[in-house]
């Protein structure tokens, strides 16, 4: 089995319920982008370039991105000095981790 037909079989077995929240989740990130993604894109850099200069895989760098996961501080400044701005212009404080901040 091919593996485009097996991953359309196992989106297929997830439900209705998954499909409403992987298209709910899809808009949100289009009409609240996180502040990270609009520097990313306003500097033309790939989410792939960056998460090889992060040492870190894609799936985790889109999840950052999009304010899924949070970061510890190290990881936040690194970004931050990547896009030549403060931390605190694209991240807010979680605890003692950063998460990143969405357009509103």
């Amino acid at each position: 089995m091919s593996s485009k037909i097996g991953n359309k079989k196992v989106a297929a077995n997830r439900g209705e319920a998954w499909r409403t929240k992987l298209i709910k989740g899809k808009a949100d990130a289009a009409i609240h982008p996180s502040l990270i993604k609009l520097k990313r894109v306003e500097q033309g850099i790939s989410q792939t370039k960056l998460a090889k200069e992060l040492e870190v895989s894609l799936a985790t760098y889109g999840a950052i991105e999009r304010a899924r996961i949070t970061v510890k501080k190290a990881m936040a400044s690194l970004i931050a000095q990547i896009f030549g701005t403060d931390v605190s212009k694209i991240f807010k404080k979680d605890g003692d981790k950063y998460i990143a901040i969405k357009v509103k």
